[in-house]
C-alpha cells in the first residue's frame, strides 16, 4: 500500500516540538517526501535563506546537495552525514511506517569545527553576496563535534520513528472504519417478521448480533412501553397505542 506521511500526521502538531528542538541546539530541521518536497521547516539559519537559496548558482548547489540526501536514503542507510556544496554540514534519517520508507527528517546547517573564513570568503566573491552581511550569518551557524551529532541522529532516528508509529495508528484507525463502514453499507436482507438479517453466509442472525460483530457498537436491552403494555398485560393501554398508530 502506497501513501504520503503527510497524509498521516498532523503536521501542525509536529511543528513545535521541532520549533523547540532546533531552538534548544541551535540547529535548522525539516521534514520531506521522498521526492524532496518539504513539509515543514524549523530554524532555518539566514545563511541558508538570504544567500545560498536566494541566488540561483548557490541555490543549484543547494539542490544538488538535497539531491545527494535522498538519493542516498533510498539506498536504505540509516542516516548520512553530508557536507553540502556551500560549505555546511546536514545529515539525515529515514522515516518508515510498516518498513515502508515514506520521509526524511533532515537536520543541519553545522560545522565541526570554527568555520573556515577565507572558504566562505570567497563563497562570496563567487556569488556575488554581500561580503560583509554573509559573514555575520556565519556566526549563526552552530559548531559540534561529529560524536554530537551521530548522538542527535540517534535520537532524530527514535523521533522519526515516533511520527511513523504515530502515522501507523492513524492508518490503521483510517483503515478500520473504512472496513466498518462498507461492512454496514449497500443493502441488507431483513426479515420483514421478526427483524433478522441474513448475512453473507446465508445465515439469519438477530439483528444486535450482527450489528455487533460489524461495528464497535454495544447493546443494552429494555422493554418500551408499547411491548410492556402488551406483555404484562395492559391490554387496554396497549390497545390504545395501537389505535393511536393506525390512525
Amino acid at each position: 500500500m502506497d501513501f504520503f506521511f503527510r497524509d498521516l500526521v498532523d503536521l501542525d502538531k509536529i511543528k513545535p516540538l521541532t520549533d523547540n528542538f532546533c531552538e534548544a541546539l541551535g540547529l535548522a530541521s525539516s521534514i520531506g517526501e521522498l521526492d524532496g518536497t518539504r513539509l515543514l521547516s524549523s530554524g532555518d539559519k539566514k545563511l541558508c535563506t538570504r544567500f545560498h537559496r536566494a541566488y540561483p548558482e548557490s541555490r543549484k548547489a543547494c539542490q544538488l546537495s538535497r539531491t545527494t540526501l535522498i538519493e542516498s536514503m533510498a539506498k536504505g542507510q540509516a542516516h548520512v552525514l553530508y557536507r553540502c556544496k556551500n560549505g555546511l554540514n546536514d545529515a539525515v534519517t529515514p522515516i518508515k511506517v510498516r518498513d515502508q520508507h515514506v520521509a526524511n527528517f533532515y537536520i543541519g546547517q553545522f560545522l565541526y569545527g570554527p568555520p573556515d573564513i577565507p572558504y566562505f570568503r570567497n563563497q562570496a566573491q563567487k556569488y556575488d553576496f554581500d561580503e560583509t552581511a554573509y559573514l555575520k550569518a556565519l556566526e549563526e551557524i552552530p559548531v559540534i563535534k561529529e560524536k554530537r551529532i551521530i548522538r542527535l541522529l540517534e535520537f532524530v532516528s527514535s523521533f522519526a520513528g515516533m511520527l511513523g508509529e504515530l502515522g501507523l495508528r492513524n492508518l490503521e484507525q483510517t483503515e478500520e472504519s473504512a472496513r466498518e463502514i462498507k461492512l454496514l453499507s449497500g443493502l441488507l436482507p431483513i426479515c420483514s417478521s421478526c427483524k433478522k438479517i441474513r448475512d453473507d453466509k446465508g445465515y439469519w442472525n438477530q439483528i444486535e448480533t450482527y450489528i455487533q460483530e460489524h461495528s464497535q457498537a454495544q447493546f443494552s436491552h429494555g422493554i418500551c412501553p408499547e411491548c410492556a403494555g402488551r406483555i404484562y398485560g395492559d391490554e387496554a393501554w396497549y390497545n390504545q397505542i395501537k389505535n393511536l398508530k393506525d390512525k
